[in-house]
């Protein structure tokens, strides 16, 4: 992986506007909708050190016993570099790994995404009890999707 700076950010709200317009842009890039981002708990910015410019993000929202993770985009120039596998083991290392009240890692994705999740830990969870069980996972952007935990 090239010389990549990984952030933590409290809030949408806690970055520049630059910062705001900046992942808004990567998120509609990877095909994503901004629409939730505002609500999500924290953040992981990744910037190519060498350019600062934002090369990959992820989301979180926490709803106990469960981080679910959002909006996971790595941009097309720093793709199969192992950026989103990174930013994956980081967000659980900060949300999941030491907490008492965060059991899992939870990630929805359509199918493409499902050999990504599965080589990195994570097991597939049957999407109507996800879906039925909380608030997050019955989203309607998430209607399509299947459901990975690692905990």
């Amino acid at each position: 992986m090239k010389s990549i700076e990984i952030s933590e950010h409290t809030s949408l709200e806690a970055m520049a506007p630059d910062t705001q317009h900046e992942l808004a842009a990567l998120i509609r890039l990877g095909k994503l909708s901004t629409d939730d981002i505002t609500y999500y708990d924290g953040w992981l910015l990744a910037h190519a050190q060498d350019s600062d410019v934002l090369v990959g993000c992820v989301g979180v929202e926490l709803r106990s016993p469960h981080a679910y993770m959002e909006s996971l985009v790595v941009h097309p120039d720093a793709r199969r570099q192992g950026l989103g596998g990174e930013l994956t083991k980081r967000l659980f290392g900060l949300y999941v790994a030491d907490s008492t009240d965060i059991h899992d890692l939870t990630a929805m994705t359509l199918f493409w995404n499902n050999r990504f999740y599965e080589a990195l830990g994570f097991e597939r969870v049957d999407p109507r009890v996800a879906k039925m069980a909380d608030d997050v996972a019955a989203k309607e952007k998430h209607r399509y999707c299947t459901v990975w935990r690692m905990s």
